[in-house]
């Protein structure tokens, strides 16, 4: 009788540890593929984007939002100067990246996508970044002639 209930419980514990082990792939399985499919909407939004502002028509600055299904797409673009970006430098040197960092001309901005989705008690989420030039606002001055991409003026 003694050999019987240890072989039992024997059972049990590689029973429980089984089912515990299968639990923790299915979830893992789950946020896998949740992640994936995140990143597959962010990749599609960037791309999107970046589509629109090769042919002329990049978004403007501002906050968007929507849902799709399971997911919430936040877009976020905001004006970008790379000399922003540049630690202080002081002196002559500084007064020089001061002077470029006003006169920029080139309108980039950084967009910011992030997808969003419950993950139990946890938000999981997926960012992606890009930055774009706004080709209607993108002029050249040269010798006193605005000229616009593409050769108009």
């Amino acid at each position: 009788m003694l050999e019987v209930m240890a072989a039992v419980a024997v059972v049990a514990i590689v029973f429980t540890t089984l089912s515990r082990v299968a639990s923790e792939g299915l979830y893992s399985e789950g946020l896998s593929k949740r992640r994936l499919e995140a990143s597959l909407l962010a990749d599609e939004a960037v791309a999107e984007i970046e589509m629109k502002a090769a042919s002329g028509q990049a978004p403007g600055p501002g906050l968007d939002e929507f849902e799709t299904g399971l997911y919430r797409v936040t877009v976020d673009v905001r004006p970008f100067n790379v000399f922003d970006t540049l630690p202080a430098t002081p002196g002559p040197a500084g007064a020089i990246m001061r002077q470029l960092a006003n006169s920029q001309t080139v309108p980039v901005n950084a967009v910011k996508v992030v997808v969003s989705w419950p993950e139990g008690s946890n938000v999981g989420s997926v960012t992606r970044m890009t930055y774009i030039v706004d080709l209607q606002a993108f002029v050249i001055e040269d010798a006193g002639l605005r000229t616009l991409p593409g050769g108009t003026s």
